[in-house]
Parts: structure tokens; C-alpha cells; sequence
């Protein structure tokens, strides 16, 4: 009732930019100013945020890759005061439902494949999964990544870094690999510069939903320290004046609302 278009609450972590928020917009034919930014939300005292993309037109299809979380529809919510465990619960729940409703039964096929859902999601480590589905376990330098890499035949740029090489081995020789749902956990600290670290840990509380080759949903507890939440935007910046160009740039507002209090939250993205 207050003017803002149901199907487009474009949220800050998704879309960090106001420029490039507004620029989706124009591209979706919405005008700017229906957009809200849940950023400005997270400030406030509401405990739960529903965001929704749906029907992107062929036009702009060019913004997402197949197998990758969103493909054409988004469905992003936030929870405060739980965490990433809370969120890969609730997630398990929602997709197990949808399935017994859609198709009447816990399972069905996809590609000669039969994807069940009548079990509990299998939990595995970001590096267990690199260790068994590519035998890079442990790996030191970018160097070594690097080597790996180009066995796969795997792409690697200079500018590269050695969270990316790992992310990309992942993708085109791991992730094919898993076919029932799976709950990929414990990422590097450089995958997510939004995600919250695990206590006393380099890795972070985050986890990827696998299901038949496809990423289906990606979330985490969000970090809430402004001051960590600062260096990881330096380290974004410094990764951009090197050439990357999938970064989450400073954001000066996002910063601000957090230093006034933000609780503990989860948030998680789903492709349908």
C-alpha cells in the first residue's frame, strides 16, 4: 500500500550499488524510485525481510549464468537473530514441501537422475568437497590452485585470486558431481565479504544448496561488526583496482546503518 511494485524490493546485499540497482530497474522497465533498499530496513526493528525478482526478460538474461543461484527468479529473505543453521533448516523444510506438492511424491528425475527427498540433506565442507571431487586438499598458494587448474582445464587470469581459482575448480569438476541435495558448508573468508566469520575461524558461516549439479540457494549469517565489515569492503576495493570485477564496493550508507546497530541475522537466496 505504499506505492513500492510487489515484484521488485531490490535488497542491498543482493544488489549493492544504488547505481547499479537503479540501472536493473530501467532495465526491467520499473521506475527507480519503486525500488526500496532492505539495507535501510536492516537498521530498523523489523525481524523479517521478503525480497522477490521474478520473470527477468530475455533482454537482461545476460546477468546470470546457468547452474548458478539466481538463474531468472529470486526469492531472498532475511531472519533476525538466527543464524546460517537456523536458515539451512528452514530451507530444507521449504524445499522438501514444495517438492511433495509439486510433484506429489519426495522424489522425481532430472536428467536420467533420481533426486530424492525423503532423507536429510547431506552436509559437506567448501574444502572436503575440493579434496574428494578434484584431490586438491589443503591447497597452500595460488600457485599450486593454479597448477591444479590448468589440469582441469580450468581457466585462470593473473588477476585472479586464490579463493576464485578454487571457487572455479569447484564449479566446473565438484558441483556436477553432487546430485542429491547437498549442503555445501564453510567457505573461505574471501567467497562472501557480507557473510559472518566462524568464531575464531579464517572460514565463514555460510552454505551453498546443491542439488543435481545446480546451486538452488546461497546464504549465512550475515556479518553485523561494522569495523570487520569495513576491512572486508577494503579488501573488495582492492581486489577491484586489480581487475576482478565480482566485488561488493564500499558502501558508505550500509556501513552507517550497521555502526547504529544491526542484530545478528541469516539471509538466504533461492533460484527457482
Amino acid at each position: 500500500n505504499d506505492g513500492i511494485h510487489p515484484d521488485l524490493i531490490i535488497s542491498s546485499p543482493a544488489l549493492r550499488a544504488k547505481t547499479t540497482a537503479i540501472a536493473f530497474a530501467k532495465a526491467l522497465s520499473y521506475p527507480p524510485d519503486s525500488i526500496r533498499y532492505d539495507h535501510a530496513l536492516y537498521a530498523s526493528d523489523v525481524e523479517t525481510i521478503l525480497s522477490l525478482i521474478r520473470d527477468v526478460p530475455p533482454s537482461v538474461n545476460t546477468l546470470f549464468v546457468f547452474g548458478h543461484n539466481p538463474e531468472f527468479t529470486e526469492l531472498e529473505f532475511y531472519e533476525a537473530y538466527k543464524d546460517s543453521v537456523h536458515c539451512r533448516k528452514l530451507v530444507e523444510t521449504l524445499i522438501k514441501k514444495l517438492a511433495k506438492k509439486v510433484f506429489g511424491k519426495e522424489y522425481f528425475e532430472y536428467e536420467g537422475q533420481k533426486i530424492s527427498f525423503n532423507k536429510k540433506f547431506w552436509v559437506i565442507d567448501f574444502y572436503d568437497v575440493l579434496g574428494r571431487g578434484a584431490l586438491v586438499n589443503n591447497p597452500q598458494s595460488k600457485e599450486e590452485l593454479t597448477l591444479k587448474a590448468k589440469q582441469f582445464g580450468v581457466d585462470v587470469s593473473k588477476e585472479d585470486s586464490q579463493w576464485k581459482i578454487a571457487d572455479n575448480i569447484f564449479k566446473k569438476i565438484c558441483r556436477p558431481k553432487i546430485i542429491q541435495p547437498t549442503f555445501v558448508v564453510n567457505y573461505p573468508v574471501e567467497s562472501s565479504p557480507l557473510a559472518k566469520r566462524l568464531p575464531g575461524n579464517q572460514l565463514l558461516d555460510r552454505f551453498q544448496l546443491i542439488v543435481a549439479g545446480l546451486e538452488i540457494a546461497n546464504g549465512f549469517s550475515e556479518l553485523n561488526d561494522p569495523i570487520e565489515q569495513a576491512e572486508r569492503f577494503a579488501m573488495q576495493d582492492k581486489l577491484a583496482a586489480a581487475g576482478e570485477k565480482n566485488v561488493s564496493p564500499s558502501d558508505v550508507d550500509f556501513l552507517e546503518a550497521m555502526e547504529y546497530g544491526m542484530p545478528p541475522a541469516t539471509g538466504c537466496g533461492i533460484g527457482i
